[in-house]
This record gives structure tokens, C-alpha cells and sequence, in this order.
């Protein structure tokens, strides 16, 4: 099966085509098997492309769905398409970076699932602000960290940075060790 869709970034509350399509081994068009279109979105911290792959974007590192779509089934139809539209409408927090999880199936006749799916980024504000550290996991006492920051918007472009804040804290850790029947901290 594979999955046509339309739009390369999607933006909240836009209608949002698909297809679902899907041909036997012999070439001819999978008409009358059942096809199910699913979406999920979910959290990330890292924009897609190896430009800006070293970047952690968002706060936090949790990745986590976050809001399940509709699940939508149709038997494909004398091309063996199935053409579904979605309204992108979803809660987002303005300091996370969004994907769409776009999932196909397509049922053979005995019923065994044949899956495709699509990974669409969701634009959920105008600007991105993207952090990546120029030392590997900790700075030496003495030395002053430093940091690359950009700000782009979803489909990867620069945007400047006139109205971005942010701010570096310098986190302390200290562990108590004690020793009662063995070491704790």
C-alpha cells in the first residue's frame, strides 16, 4: 500500500487530503479490500533533516502521543484508492515540536493487514527556537559554556531571533552517601 499526501507540513485546523492506495503483486488495483487510515500525534524534540539534527528543540525530552485522530475505513474503491480528508485540529503546548503519525492498511483478501505510514510534521506556531550544546555532556569547572540557538519555522527555514527570549540554568546536583547495612545516597 502507500499513502498520498498532499501536504509536506501541516498546520492546525487546515483540512488535510489523503489516499490510500493499494495494487496486487500482478500489477492490477486492490478494489474491493478494506483499507483503514489512522492518525496519532505525538511530541518531538528533533527536526526532521540532518541540518539541524544535532539540535534539541521543545522542553523537554519526553516523546509522547498525545492525542489519537480519527480512525477512518473504506473499501477501496475500482482503482483500489481510498480518499479521506482530516481536520487537523489537535491542543498543542507552543513550547513542543508536533509530528503527525500517519498509518495505512490495507487488508488482503485472507484478512492479513499490508501497512504503510507517514511521519507529517505539524506547524503549530511561527517559530521554533532550537538549542545545541558546544561541549560533549558536562563543561569543566572554569570554563564558560556555549550554545548554538536557531529559530525556524516548520518547514526548516531561518527565522530571526528579535523576539526570542530564553535562558541557560545552571543546574546543582549533591548526593548524600550514608552507610547503613550498605551504601545509599
Amino acid at each position: 500500500p502507500e499513502l498520498d499526501i498532499k501536504t509536506s507540513v501541516w498546520s492546525l485546523g487546515e483540512k488535510q487530503p489523503m489516499t490510500l492506495s493499494a495494487e496486487y503483486y500482478s500489477g492490477g488495483a486492490a478494489s474491493g479490500l478494506k483499507g483503514e487510515i489512522s492518525t496519532f500525534v505525538r511530541t518531538t524534540n528533533i527536526f526532521e533533516g540532518d541540518q539541524f539534527a544535532d539540535f534539541t528543540f521543545g522542553n523537554s525530552e519526553n516523546v509522547e502521543v498525545t492525542a489519537i485522530g480519527d480512525v477512518m475505513t473504506a473499501t477501496l474503491n475500482a482503482e483500489g484508492q481510498m480518499t479521506t480528508t482530516l481536520l487537523s485540529e489537535y491542543e498543542a503546548d507552543p513550547s513542543r515540536l508536533y509530528e503527525v503519525l500517519v498509518d495505512g492498511t490495507v487488508f488482503d483478501v485472507g484478512g492479513r493487514a499490508n501497512k504503510t505510514s507517514e511521519i507529517i510534521p505539524l506547524d503549530t506556531t511561527a517559530a521554533y527556537v532550537g538549542v545545541r550544546a558546544r561541549f560533549n555532556s558536562y563543561v569543566d569547572e572554569g570554563i564558560a559554556p556555549s550554545f548554538d540557538v536557531v529559530n525556524l519555522d516548520r518547514s526548516g527555514s531561518l527565522v530571526g531571533l528579535d523576539d526570542v527570549t530564553y535562558s541557560v540554568n545552571r543546574i546543582y546536583y549533591r548526593y548524600n552517601w550514608s552507610y547503613d547495612d550498605g551504601w545509599r545516597w
